[in-house]
């Protein structure tokens, strides 16, 4: 009896310490010499769209959507200078977004971090109505040329709109002259004046139109006047209905003019899509390799940007808004995590709401970022496990703990005040893990700097090579990362089970820097080689 209690307890005293097991000398990734490979699975892309009217004038407030996979990445608008510039993140092996502007659908490559359109409203391969209706810059009807000669968004948050008519008809006797004319208006415009004088908002009995109404007579044969109106906000453009008088009769149109709906003036992008999440899997021994199983945190993470769009710029990040999903904890350390913003300073930070610490090892100032911090940090949470009920560890990673257990979920908010929007570092930022509660052993992506409040001394011991002097971080001996991120739900490997083992062409991956097998972990290869399905969770 005395034999099984004691090989019982050998037995677990094993397990509890499984994830601390030595490098595998057989797992070594040979890298080039000139190079450092950062075991990174996305790419970052700089978008641009320029747009252009058909007689090659810049377009303010095109609508502009990018999508992948029929997944929105960003919404916004082009600027006073047919420009619309956007960063994305998208995985490394896909080569392709999808662009929506007011009335066309077109695929766009990626190609070295870089994607263009150029929207001219001529070249669509498809046509879209999703956004707002086709437009037209020019209606010549019954003898009278309608032109749109644009409009301006002001600094006051007013807009000013304006048109020419031009008489075309001749001298020939079938045609009056234009006594008036109507643009439709939305019940929601407020005109706060208008030029020339004699005009006024009236539902007009004649045309049936409710609108801005001029009492100008322009002449059949060459006559011309100027027309422009300020409106007490800003609206996209869309097509409108324009009705004139001459004679007995009256004649009717459409052309560009205010919409219903208000300008844009948020762009709005999402990472790494608005109904998608990305990975982050990390091994929580740093500085020892551990069992390199990557599961000790599965989090799935969610950002969405909120951006004011400025007239002039540059841009300003508003808020952002952050889901967590903690999908398993394989690790018997109770973890936090945190979020290291680079470039922006903690009092740039007007608020961080949602957070949940309920341990006293995170010292927070008022605005709810992490004190003594140079960048700000954010923690959302400060232990995994309080995230969930019960005592159990090992939750969702096979046989040693509970499984099918619901992944919980945190939303929470950082809130900003004079920050660029180019400024800050793309999400998923600069992420870390908080070992079992000791501050300053921090576990990063592979060469992301760590905080100020980082344990220095421990980097190259023990398992390490990291190169302070020369920022590189988190990389051990054997040229192996303690974290990794996907742009996408990632199939992580059972507890025990190196990831190495479960995906077979990880190390091959990561010797090419990268340029070979790209899509080894993704749930679209169907390629039974490319894993071990009996390992993975």
């Amino acid at each position: 009896m005395k034999n099984k209690i004691l090989l019982f307890i050998i037995s677990i005293v094993i397990f509890l310490f499984s994830c601390e097991t030595l490098i595998d000398p057989h797992n070594n990734i040979q890298q080039s010499n000139n190079s450092r490979f950062n075991f990174s699975t996305s790419e970052e892309v700089a978008f641009k769209v320029n747009a252009k009217s058909r007689n090659g004038n810049p377009i303010d407030g095109q609508p502009v959507q990018i999508f992948q996979d029929n997944n929105l990445l960003t919404t916004g608008r082009t600027d006073k200078q047919g420009k619309f510039f956007t960063n994305l993140v998208l995985p490394s092996y896909k080569k392709q977004v999808t662009v929506k502007t007011a009335d066309e659908e077109a695929f766009v490559s990626v190609q070295n971090g870089n994607s263009e359109y150029n929207y001219s409203g001529e070249n669509s391969l498809s046509k879209s109505s999703s956004i707002i209706a086709t437009n037209t810059d020019t209606s010549t009807f019954n003898g009278y040329e309608f032109t749109f000669d644009g409009f301006s968004n002001n600094n006051d948050g007013t807009s000013t709109w304006t048109y020419t008519i031009t008489g075309v008809a001749g001298q020939g006797p079938g045609v009056k002259d234009l006594s008036y004319w109507v643009l439709a208006l939305c019940d929601d415009h407020i005109v706060d004046n208008a030029n020339p004088n004699k005009w006024e908002v009236v539902n007009d009995n004649n045309t049936g139109v409710y609108g801005i109404k001029w009492e100008q007579k322009v002449g059949k044969d060459g006559g011309a006047k100027t027309f422009s109106f300020t409106l007490d906000d800003q609206y996209q453009v869309g097509d409108v209905e324009v009705a004139f008088k001459a004679g007995p009769d009256s004649y009717y149109s459409t052309i560009n003019g205010p919409s219903c709906t208000e300008y844009i003036k948020y762009q709005y992008n999402y990472y790494p899509g608005e109904n998608k999440f990305g990975t982050l899997a990390y091994e929580d021994k740093w500085p020892i390799q551990g069992d390199y199983d990557f599961n000790d945190l599965i989090l799935g993470y969610n950002f969405k940007h909120k951006i004011e769009i400025i007239n002039g710029g540059p841009d300003q990040l508003v808020k952002i808004d952050g889901t967590l999903v903690i999908r398993a904890t394989g690790a018997r350390y109770e973890n936090g995590f945190g979020i290291e913003l680079d470039n922006i300073s903690s009092s740039q930070v007007d608020s961080v709401k949602g957070y949940k610490l309920t341990g006293s090892y995170i010292q927070l100032a008022e605005n709810g970022v992490e004190q003594n911090q140079t960048n700000a940090v954010i923690i959302p949470f400060d232990n995994t496990y309080s995230l969930f009920d019960g005592d159990a560890k090992y939750i969702n990673t096979g046989e040693y703990g509970p499984t099918s257990v619901e992944p919980d979920t945190l939303r929470f908010s950082i809130h900003f005040s004079g920050v660029d929007a180019n400024a800050i570092n793309l999400p998923p930022y600069d992420p870390f893990l908080i070992i079992d509660k000791v501050r300053a052993h921090e576990v990063h992506l592979t060469d992301h700097d760590p905080t100020d409040l980082a344990a220095i001394e421990l980097f190259g011991t023990d398992d390490d090579s990291s190169n302070v002097e020369k920022g590189q971080y988190y990389i051990d001996r054997n040229n192996m990362p303690w974290a990794l991120h996907f742009t996408e739900e990632f199939a992580y490997p059972k507890e025990r089970m190196r990831i190495d083992s479960a995906y077979k062409y990880f190390n091959d991956w990561a010797e090419s820097d990268g340029t070979e097998y790209e899509n080894w972990y993704s749930d679209e290869n169907s390629d039974p080689n490319y894993k071990d399905e009996k390992l993975i969770y």
